[in-house]
């Protein structure tokens, strides 16, 4: 996955019948956590897409107003 949003502080992982989303970019973190029945690829496309439209992080804010909803956005949303 590229730098959607910026930096290399998004992890998704999956911890016995969790799968789990954390945006990282400073010393909090906003985590999701859905059964591990969801789909990989999905739950990937509804993090990007939950961090573009509810993120509050201030490190967000110029990668929300760039893509708005821009191809690569989209992309992940389709």
């Amino acid at each position: 996955m590229r730098s959607v949003p910026p930096g290399d502080s998004i992890r998704f992982g999956r911890s016995g019948d969790r799968r789990w989303a954390e945006y990282c970019p400073d010393n909090t973190c906003e985590r999701i956590e859905v059964d591990a029945k969801a789909s990989r690829a999905n739950f990937e496309r509804f993090f990007v897409g939950y961090l573009w439209r509810a993120g509050s992080y201030l490190h967000l804010k110029d990668w929300q107003r760039r893509y708005g909803l821009g191809a690569e956005v989209r992309e992940r949303l389709a």
